[in-house]
Order: C-alpha cells, then structure tokens, then sequence
C-alpha cells in the first residue's frame, strides 16, 4: 500500500506505535522504536498544521491541536538528550493513540458513516422509484387513470 501512494502521516504514525507496542511485548526493550515514533508523530503532525508563511514553533502548533506540551519536551528529550524511561515512552504512545483516534480515526469513520448513509438513501429512493414506475405501468395498463399517478411519480422524481 505504501509503495503505490503517499500515506497519510495520521496513518503511518499509528502504524510506527502499533509496531512499537508489538516489539515491546517481544523484546527486551522498545524504547528506541517508541521514541521514534513519538518523534515522527510530533513532527509529522505539528508540520501539517504549519500554514503560515513563517513557521511557528513546534510547542506553539502542538498546543493549538490538543497535544500536550509534555509530549513536545519528551520529543525534545528523546531528540538530543537522554532517552525517558520505558514507562515514561509507552504512557506518550498511548496519548498520541488516543489523539490519533480522536482527530483522526473517529473523524474519518464518522465521514464513512455519514457518505454509507447517504448512499443508502439515494439507494432507497431509487427502489421506490422504481416501485412506482412499475406501478403506473401497470395501472394504465388495467384502468388508464396512470396519468394522475404519473404526476405524483414526477414529483417524487423532481425531489431527487
């Protein structure tokens, strides 16, 4: 999948902490594959924020987007001075988790869900289009007064 597009940074940052969580349950200690995901993450996702002409600083975006200042300073830490502790990194990959599912998951399911809506309703009407005409077809057939239901059906049709 990643050979073919770009990926969303939303996506390969939940895939580095799912990986993370993965190697941590396996081996002794993960904290190297953890610190780089919350790097990449608090990169990743503060540089789509930067909109401006002049970049703002990483602490000032990541605060406007509800990430806490914390995970901007560990960031920092993990970057150029000495790696937190295991718990301190696996606690940071479970906000930026949580995050994750808020601002972008539960968006894009929620847009799924709505678009699935309005597909089934556009399908509803259709087969009650579709009933309707039927219906008329077979009125005119038996009685001829089709006509007056052939409005009614126009006017569902104009509703479309």
């Amino acid at each position: 999948w990643s050979s073919r597009s770009k990926i969303p940074i939303s996506v390969e940052c939940t895939s580095s902490f799912r990986e993370a969580q993965r190697r941590d349950k396996r081996l002794p200690n993960a904290s190297d594959d953890y610190a780089l995901a919350i790097i990449r993450f608090i990169n990743g996702i503060t540089d789509v924020y930067q909109t401006s002409l002049f970049a703002k600083p990483v602490s000032t975006v990541a605060s406007s987007i509800g990430l806490p200042e914390w995970l901007v300073d560990l960031r920092m830490e993990a970057t150029h001075r000495s790696m937190p502790s295991i718990e301190t990194l696996r606690r940071a990959a479970q906000v930026c988790l949580d995050w994750l599912k808020l601002y972008y998951w539960d968006v894009k399911l929620n847009l799924f869900r709505r678009s699935a809506a309005k597909r089934a309703k556009l399908e509803v009407g259709d087969q009650v289009k579709g009933v309707l005409e039927r219906f008329v077809e077979e009125r005119e057939q038996r009685k001829g007064e089709g006509k007056k239901l052939q409005c009614i059906l126009n006017d569902l049709v104009k509703m479309d």
